[in-house]
């Protein structure tokens, strides 16, 4: 970072230049950027968590719903072409966005649960067309 006024070199921390005395715009004290960091709030990955399970929920539903095909269908649709979808983008934009471990962490639990029901899913749907025919 240089001086816009002088053009000498400012370090991060400076709030003047030593060169010729000028307030440095882009100065920020530590405490305002640990401020920042504790006001945020993880409720784009808490939404993406409720979204997720919501679709992971519907995905169950929708293995074990083999006798109304109605309620199978919704539920296949609610899960796959709108919670899922949804509660991935959402927890992708939070690992993306938030500086705090917490919500990252929450996010990434997210995502790794949509791998597992998918995969879980995809065994009981295995065995239960194996187990008919």
């Amino acid at each position: 970072m240089f001086c816009e006024k002088c053009g000498a070199e400012l370090k991060e921390n400076e709030q003047v230049c030593a060169n010729c005395g000028a307030q440095n715009d882009y100065y920020k004290p530590a405490s305002e950027e640990k401020a920042d960091e504790k006001t945020e709030n993880g409720v784009l990955s808490i939404i993406a968590c409720l979204f997720i399970f919501a679709g992971e929920i519907f995905l169950i539903l929708y293995a074990f719903l083999t006798q109304s095909v109605i309620l199978m269908q919704i539920s296949r649709l609610l899960s796959i072409f709108f919670f899922i979808p949804s509660g991935c983008i959402l927890a992708f934009l939070s690992v993306c966005l938030y500086k705090n471990k917490i919500y990252r962490t929450i996010a990434i639990v997210a995502l790794i649960s949509v791998i597992f029901i998918f995969l879980v899913v995809t065994i009981v749907s295995l065995c239960t067309t194996l187990y008919l025919s």
